[in-house]
């Protein structure tokens, strides 16, 4: 499959989306400059789309990262994909076209400012003389939040613009039931929703000579939440939502209450983030030569030691009572990592004693990564309650004929 790398015209709409502030985000954007479009409408065969989804996406939370993926995902390796068909998921933080791995997928950080780009390509329609259009993809790909733990999927997406410059995102979401306790279990399929409105926006002018930058609504969008846990809170500032479809959608997947403001300290991170619209294929820049010099040293035959990182702040249980605590790289161009965990961790919490699970990978394959992921029994987190727990987990990573060992400290509080 033939990848679309950036160029110096597709940073610039990356950058764009990066530089827009989330309290900034409106129901309207700048209108393009005036568009040319003949009176008999444009036809338009390879349109791209690059979308970054919210602040929240792009935000590890709980020490567990919410990863894209291309394709259809169950939130497991197995079904991983960086690029697929129409669809690829891009990463910032990697280089000016670096198509994620396995390996590489949670290198992001919306921080850091980087982010995770899904780009759909070869999207197909028409552009009217009054300003309309309809770009449809045949392409999917998937949003694994909690590590993969609650995925779900957009397939085929459509982009429909009316002459006054309203409008809407639409596609078939797909998703499973996860088991949060039990991962290995699996996800049980439940029935697409079809047509489902993933953005709706505003004042949009549409230019078949520029890419376009579309903000979707979401300040003083109300949204119906019946029986959430979370409702819908239109008191606080900035409240908002997503369309309701997509809300309905993830009462399913149990991710409702990250579309819509719910008073949490996550809020601001809610709001969709813009999208960008090419009409034109981006033209290839072939990568950039430099020659070595003499002091640039050549490259070396020793794959490089495997990556044992610790991972910072308190670390709060998710579903299940499950909290990482650090991640394993596999260094590429070498051979299979093994690792050395414990399979239990005996603790005292509030003078008694409780034995907590170790979860990690016996495998690696060069060039991936994997975590290292401590599980807090139901018994042992009443008992911790509000306060925190520091463990102590011995990690040793093999790789290449190398031993890379670390004690990982870190301290766990129970979820609110």
């Amino acid at each position: 499959m033939k990848s679309i790398p950036f160029t110096s015209r597709s940073v610039g709409r990356l950058g764009a989306l990066v530089a827009v502030a989330v309290a900034a985000i409106a129901a309207t954007v700048a209108p393009a400059t005036a568009a040319t479009i003949p009176a008999g409408g444009v036809a338009v065969e390879h349109a791209s789309l690059d979308w970054t989804g919210s602040t929240v996406m792009q935000s590890p939370l709980f020490g567990m990262y919410h990863y894209f993926s291309a394709g259809v995902s169950d939130g497991t390796e197995a079904t991983y994909k960086g690029a697929d068909g129409n669809a690829e998921v891009l990463l910032e933080a990697e280089g000016p076209h670096a198509i994620a791995t396995w390996g590489t997928h949670t290198n992001y950080s919306a921080e850091a400012g980087h982010h995770q780009v899904v780009r759909l390509r070869e999207g197909t329609g028409r552009i009217e003389a009054d300003g309309a259009a309809r770009i449809s993809w045949t392409a999917s790909f998937s949003v694994n939040f909690y590590g993969g733990t609650a995925p779900f999927s957009v397939e085929n997406p459509t982009l429909l613009v009316n002459a006054d410059g309203t409008g809407e995102l639409t596609g078939t979401l797909l998703g499973c039931k996860a088991n949060k306790a039990e991962p290995a279990a699996g996800c049980v399929p439940f029935a697409p929703t079809a047509g489902a409105q993933i953005a709706t926006f505003t004042g949009v002018k549409v230019d078949p000579e520029a890419p376009l930058t579309i903000a979707p609504s979401y300040a003083g969008v109300a949204v119906e939440t019946p029986g959430a846990k979370n409702p819908q809170k239109r008191e606080v500032e900035g409240w908002g939502a997503w369309p309701q479809s997509m809300v309905t959608f993830q009462d399913q997947t149990g991710l409702s209450s990250y579309f819509y403001s719910s008073g949490s300290g996550e809020d601001p991170k809610k709001p969709p983030l813009p999208f960008v619209v090419d009409f034109k294929v981006p033209k290839p820049i072939p990568p950039e030569s430099k020659p070595a010099g003499p002091g640039t040293p050549g490259p070396s035959a020793t794959p490089a030691a495997a990556k044992l990182v610790t991972l910072k702040g308190v670390k709060k249980l998710g579903a299940g009572g499950v909290a990482t605590v650090a991640r394993l790289v596999c260094p590429s161009g070498g051979a299979t990592c093994t690792t050395t965990v414990p399979s239990r961790l005996g603790v005292k919490i509030a003078g008694a004693r409780y034995v907590l699970g170790v979860r990690a990978p016996k495998k690696i394959g060069a060039g991936k990564s994997a975590t290292v992921r401590v599980r807090v029994p139901k018994a042992a987190r009443h008992a911790l309650g509000a306060k925190r727990l520091a463990v102590k987990v011995k990690v040793a990573l093999h790789a290449n004929g190398q031993t890379t060992k670390k004690v990982v400290k870190a301290t766990i509080a129970v979820g609110r």
